[in-house]
């Protein structure tokens, strides 16, 4: 797949998350527990945005870390939401647990070439 293609995809689903963090509670989509639900999409978050920019992995990590604090901070200006630390720990974990997949992945296939 190619770099741009990722980027877009990446940003797409950036945006999605967004409005899915800030939106009213009833319009967000169920799937599950809430915390996993969090937590995976920004596993999901972190594997697309280190696969569309491999050389800046800790430049990705930490931006998303400071994204899903931020996010989760701006429910106090949004009506019928509340943030909580957990949620952001949940999702910056996460975040970080995508990028790392996505490193330990590429060593994994430096060595197998």
């Amino acid at each position: 797949m190619k770099i741009l293609t990722l980027r877009i995809i990446s940003f797409s689903v950036f945006a999605y998350i967004i409005w899915v963090t800030i939106c009213p509670l009833p319009s967000r989509p169920h799937i599950g527990d809430p915390q996993l639900e969090r937590m995976s999409a920004y596993i999901c978050l972190g594997i697309l945005f280190a696969a569309a920019y491999p050389k800046q992995k800790t430049i990705v990590a930490i931006s998303l870390v400071m994204g899903s604090i931020v996010l989760e901070f701006g429910q106090f200006f949004a009506p019928h939401r509340d943030p909580h630390l957990i949620d952001a720990l949940a999702k910056a974990f996460g975040a970080l647990l995508g990028v790392a997949m996505i490193y330990f992945c590429g060593k994994l296939f430096e060595k197998i070439s």
